[in-house]
């Protein structure tokens, strides 16, 4: 590829720019939904084990919302840290999802086959298409030129 080439496949644009905007919609998904969440958890705060699962449910939320924040700079400020936090924030799926099952079985007693519901598969489709736009990011050669920081 020559020069010509490489400055068109740089900045970001085209699939970049649609990881870029799922990042960001994905940051705020999360506030929005740990918020919910918590008030959830607040409503039974007067049961024995609740307020263990608040307080872990906040901390948990807070690093993945972190995780999300750097990434996001990261990617923003075109540095080449951010393959390493995309990856980090790609294995953090399941991370969170087993920390916050287990911490309501431990807290509450709650088996977590009655946890889980049908909804729970699209953690699976989630985690499938993150390990895409992984794949995605250490293949592509807008993301490289991109990158440069």
């Amino acid at each position: 590829m020559d020069s010509d080439d490489n400055a068109q496949l740089q900045g970001i644009k085209g699939w970049l720019l649609l990881l870029a905007v799922c990042q960001a919609v994905g940051i705020f998904k999360l506030l929005f939904g740990s918020i919910r969440g918590l008030e959830t958890y607040a409503a039974f705060a007067d049961m024995p084990g609740v307020r263990i699962v608040i307080a872990a449910q906040a901390t948990i939320d807070l690093g993945a919302l972190a995780l999300g924040l750097i990434t996001f700079g990261a990617l923003l400020s075109k540095k080449k840290s951010f393959l390493k936090w995309f990856f980090y924030q790609w294995i953090a799926i399941p991370v969170v999802f087993i920390l916050e099952y287990g911490i309501v079985w431990a807290a509450l007693g709650i088996p977590i086959t009655d946890l889980l519901d049908s909804g729970d598969t699209r953690i699976a489709m989630i985690f499938l298409i993150n390990g895409i736009w992984v794949l995605y990011t250490r293949k592509s050669k807008r993301v490289a030129n991109t990158l440069v920081n």
